[in-house]
């Protein structure tokens, strides 16, 4: 009887391989196709996802209808789904992804990302503004620091704070549900709650609209930045990683009446692209170069004294006190160096013997120069010069910005969508406005002309959708500035005076993204996309050109 003999180890293994090969192909045949098919997949920042905002997971691919020319793919081994989008985590049963697209994602770096240092001033008019605020700007590796005006009663920033407080607490754990969505439970938590530790609150200070402590009240947000060290187990492990990595790399002032149009890691994202680095580069916005004569002549030409520095050290920590009300004197005093040989000018036009640069209040710049505005010679200069006229604010920064050291460095835009808008003053003068428009206010008649025109079936839209559908406009009710705030490539809009506003709501859902923080929706992707193609633009512009010279 002859002996069984037994296979070769060889053919026994590559056995056992077709058959394994074989399965992997059966059970991922369909994501095969859609990997190596010829119909490109939609990218997500390109408008792919649905138009309400939800989101389309990573591990399935858009597959679009086919576009003429392009030659057939493989046929498909079952019928399936053109794409699966989820508004969450896809669920179990979703197909995985293939190996060649797991190989790839983990070749991708991930976008670098810079820390931000936030300087946040709050005044009466907008105090309640702020928790809402504070909840769409924050990330864990941020610092903020928050001001608060003297006029501000302090039982009122206590009230606010502990809402900041609970509203940070939300969005650690559950993704910041709104107060309308916490309801009654809000009041619990107000007093179990505390501030973050990379959030600093600032003792009251009075702060004068047009005056010279505008300037002072920034300058001493950008000094309690600049001391902000990370949290650590010990003062040794912190300043080790402090001398490794600053803890901020750009400062950006806010008002409370401000709100982001991205979300917390893609503003981050946006400001460490490599070509903003390699610029060093700082945002402000620059007015016209034939403004700055007139407008240093309007504004310097007599003295005028801020109340607000009247008394070194008025802080009114004392909550008995009453509120203490700022503004600006202007005087009859007309300022010596505008005076030739003891007299005064002979006519208005005259000259001024030293040229300001006249920009913006707001703006995002780098720790360097916050520290040469916070400590050097120039800036000392600087704010004594500018210390009795008026809007010093729009003077000091650009006037420090435009010295040698630093022109280049210059990209003129602040990224803040602001809308100056006469006609929609509704009864002010048009001309040079005092004040910009506030975006989310809707007055009686356009609340009744939006009323009939959705009566009639007609809608409105007020300009062109960039997304698939009508959701990705802000619905009437959000008003009339809405498609400017849809189509704006800014990091920031302002002016908004309601906590509750619509437009506020429309902005969380369809630009700010997913959880606030992280990865959002294809609307998001899309304005962050809208995003770096301004910025790649500001960074095109010549030196010169930038300066206006």
């Amino acid at each position: 009887m002859l002996a069984k003999r037994r296979p070769p180890l060889v053919a026994v293994l590559a056995l056992s391989v077709t058959a394994l090969l074989g399965r992997t192909l059966w059970v991922a045949g369909p994501n095969l196709i859609d990997t190596f098919g010829a119909v490109p997949p939609v990218p997500a920042a390109a408008g792919g996802g649905r138009s309400d905002g939800s989101r389309l997971s990573g591990d399935v691919v858009a597959v679009t209808q086919r576009p003429p020319g392009v030659g057939p793919t493989l046929p498909r081994r079952r019928a399936r789904p053109a794409a699966r989008v989820w508004d969450a985590a896809p669920p179990a049963s979703a197909p995985q992804p293939t190996l060649r697209r797991l190989a790839q994602s983990l070749q991708e770096p991930s976008p670098p990302e810079v820390d931000l240092a936030y300087f946040v001033q709050v005044s009466a008019a907008n105090v309640a503004l702020l928790p809402r605020l504070m909840a769409a700007i924050y990330h864990p590796d941020n610092a903020y620091a928050v001001h608060f005006d003297v006029k501000v009663e302090a039982a009122v920033v206590a009230d606010t704070l502990d809402k900041v407080g609970s509203a940070l607490a939300a969005l650690a754990t559950e993704g910041a549900p709104s107060e309308r969505q916490q309801g009654n439970n809000i009041k619990a938590q107000r007093t179990k709650v505390t501030l973050p530790e990379n959030v600093l609150v600032m003792d009251r200070t009075p702060v004068t609209y047009r005056g010279i402590t505008t300037v002072l009240n920034t300058l001493e947000g950008m000094s309690a930045l600049l001391g902000y060290t990370r949290p650590a187990a010990d003062r040794l492990s912190r300043a080790v990683a402090d001398a490794e990595r600053p803890p901020w790399t750009y400062f950006i002032n806010l008002s409370a009446s401000d709100y982001p149009l991205l979300s917390a890691t893609a503003t981050r994202r946006l400001l460490g692209r490599p070509d903003v680095a390699a610029r060093q580069a700082n945002f402000i916005t620059l007015h016209p170069r034939t403004q700055w004569a007139t407008a240093t002549r309007n504004r310097y030409r007599r003295l005028v004294v801020d109340s607000g520095v009247g008394v070194l050290g008025a802080t009114n920590t004392d909550p008995h006190l009453p509120a203490v009300a700022t503004a600006v004197h202007p005087t009859s005093v007309v300022h010596p160096l505008w005076a030739k040989g003891g007299a005064r000018p002979s006519t208005a036009d005259a000259a001024p013997p030293a040229l300001l640069a006249k920009g913006g209040a707001w703006m995002i710049i780098t720790r360097p120069f916050v520290t040469y505005a916070t400590s050097s010679s120039d800036a000392r200069r600087a704010l004594v010069a500018m210390a009795n006229g008026l809007s010093s604010s729009e003077h000091f920064f650009p006037t420090l910005l435009l010295q040698p050291s630093w022109r280049d460095s210059v990209l003129p835009h602040a990224l803040r969508a602001v809308c100056w808008d006469p006609d929609r003053t509704h009864g002010a003068a048009a001309g040079i406005m005092q004040h910009p428009n506030t975006i989310d206010l809707v007055v009686p008649d356009e609340r009744a002309a939006t009323r009939a025109a959705i009566s009639d079936g007609k809608g409105v839209r007020g300009g062109a959708s960039d997304g698939d559908g009508d959701d990705d406009m802000p619905p009437p009710s959000a008003g009339p500035f809405g498609a400017r705030v849809a189509g704006s490539p800014y990091l920031f809009a302002r002016k908004f005076s309601r906590p509750d506003a619509p437009l506020l709501d429309w902005i969380d859902a369809h630009r700010l993204g997913q959880g606030r923080r992280g990865e959002g929706s294809a609307q998001a992707a899309t304005a962050e996309a809208r995003a770096g193609t301004h910025v790649e633009w500001l960074l095109r512009q010549p030196p010169q050109q930038a300066v206006g010279a």
